[in-house]
Order: C-alpha cells, then structure tokens, then sequence
C-alpha cells in the first residue's frame, strides 16, 4: 500500500526487490519462481548422482555459501532456498502447494505489518479524495471514480492490472537519438493509463490521459457516448491528434482537467488505488489457486 514508482513490464524493478513492501504481489511471486527455478538450474550441475537419495537433497541444503553468491533477494528468498523447494522444485509432487503457501505467509505477514503501521489502502473510502466515490467490485479490475461538477457528471475509469505502455525496444522510433544514453528500464515509470468522460446533458467528451503520480498527460479527446462511452467501431471522426492541436488549445484543455479536480495530485491517488486494488485481486486468485488446485 506504499505508492511508490512502478516498474518497467521489461524486469521487477531494482528498487523492489523479493521481500519489499514497495512491490506488487504478482510481480514479487514472478522474481521469486524465477529465482527459483534458476536456482534448480545452477544445482543441477553440481554432480551428486553416484550418492545415495538420502544424501542427494542434504548435499543441494549444505551450500550457503554458493546461495548467498548467487542471489541477494533478502531473507525471504534465502529461506526456500534453505528449505530445499530450488533444489527440488521440479522434482517434488508438492512444489506448487510450497510455493503458494511462501507467498501467502509473506502477504499475510506484509498485511498485519501495514496494519500495524495505520497505513491504510487506497481502496478505503475515507482515502478517496473528495468530493470522488469510488466504486470498486470484488473480483473485477475495473475502477470508477464519480463526481458531479456544476451541471457536470463526470466519471473517471481504469483497470487496475493495466499500465501505460512501456518502451518497445524493438520499436525504431523508441530508440535514444546520437549522443544520448539508453534508457535504463527498470527505473521507467509504468504509471497509469486512465479516462474521463464529462457528461452533459444528451452529450458527453471522453478524454484519456496518463500519469505517473507527478505529471498528467492527456492523450486524445473524443466524443463520446454519455453511458457507453466512445464506440472504437465507429467511422465517425473522433477528433485530431492531441499533441497536434494548437499548444494554446492543449493547455486550455490541461487547465479544463485541472478545474473539474483530475490534475497531477488526483493522479497520485490513481496509482495508489491501481496498485491497491491489483494487490486485493492477487491476494483473492493467490487463495483460490491454493485452495482448489494446489
């Protein structure tokens, strides 16, 4: 529930490493089975065939040293290293079950900790920013915040385990110009992808935008259908390109959002309750998978 920066879908961010409140679930579960499954790869090599069984798994346990030279993932991963689950990951009938249960022991753990802390989600309703409601359904990603504005309805959306696009370092266009430096990935800013639509009386004005919880940036404005939204089907003409418009029209329309209260603070919340709400629905899958499959 800490907000902090968000990380690049290229590789789990250096500033979140395997046991770090900062990180999400599902991305800390993927570093951790990866890590794992490495783990399984590198002790292979090590020859212990022409030992008894009982001595093989005791000869993979009695290598802290090589564990500790190889990975740096804090107490958490070190500790299933010891257990034996790397070593034996492919190998045991039970792996799956382990795994999970490591998983929720540390959610757990991390939830009582922000308890502790009074640090409280964004999900909360006394978190949302007034004068937005929130409404958020178990089990769905999606995310409404709702606020009327003079004669205003206006309604922002997003899902919560989607993120603005990242860059394609296959994409030619995306690549550092002569002279500057390649970007390093894991300290991009994922940040989140979002629209507004402003509804008025029969007519209605979607406008999307991203954040990154410091700067709003507005993609495209469009028309809109006032309950549906704008139709992706339609050949109706949805508008010029925004970053085409005049740079006196693109700040009229950034002052526009300011004033309805969608400005880069209202964007900080965003990322909060993104985060938050993805942690919730990984939390949910995380039981169900542990109670009905594993």
């Amino acid at each position: 529930r800490k907000h902090t920066k968000a990380t690049s879908a290229f590789g789990i961010s250096k500033r979140w490493a395997v046991g770090s409140s900062d990180m999400s679930g599902s991305k800390r579960m993927a570093a951790l089975l990866s890590r794992c499954a490495f783990a399984a790869s590198a002790y292979s090599s090590v020859r212990v065939q022409c030992l008894p069984a009982s001595l093989r798994s005791l000869t993979c346990l009695q290598q802290p040293q090589r564990t500790n030279t190889i990975f740096s993932g804090g107490p958490l991963l070190n500790r299933t290293i010891r257990r034996g689950y790397a070593a034996d990951a492919y190998n045991r009938p039970d792996s799956l079950k382990r795994a999970l249960e490591v998983e929720l022991d540390w959610e757990r753990e991390n939830e009582r900790k922000l308890d502790e802390e009074g640090i409280a989600s964004a999900l909360d309703e006394r978190e949302v920013p007034e004068p937005w409601k929130l409404t958020a359904t178990e089990g769905d990603c999606k995310l409404e915040l709702r606020r009327a504005y003079n004669n205003e309805d206006i309604l922002v959306t997003l899902i919560a385990n989607e993120a603005s696009d990242d860059p394609d370092p296959e994409d030619p266009r995306e690549a550092p110009l002569e002279g500057e430096e390649e970007p390093d990935l894991d300290d991009v800013d994922v940040g989140v992808v979002a629209s507004a639509r402003i509804i008025k009386g029969k007519d209605a004005m979607e406008i999307n935008f991203r954040t990154d919880g410091t700067y709003l940036t507005i993609l495209d404005v469009s028309k809109a259908d006032p309950e549906k939204g704008v139709d992706q089907d339609s050949t109706e003409y949805p508008g010029p390109r925004f970053e085409e418009l005049d740079e006196d029209v693109q700040d009229a329309f950034e002052t526009y959002m300011e004033v309805r209260g969608i400005d880069a603070e209202f964007g900080e919340y965003l990322m909060r309750v993104q985060k938050d709400k993805e942690q919730q629905e990984y939390l949910r899958w995380l039981k169900h998978i542990h109670k009905t499959f594993a």
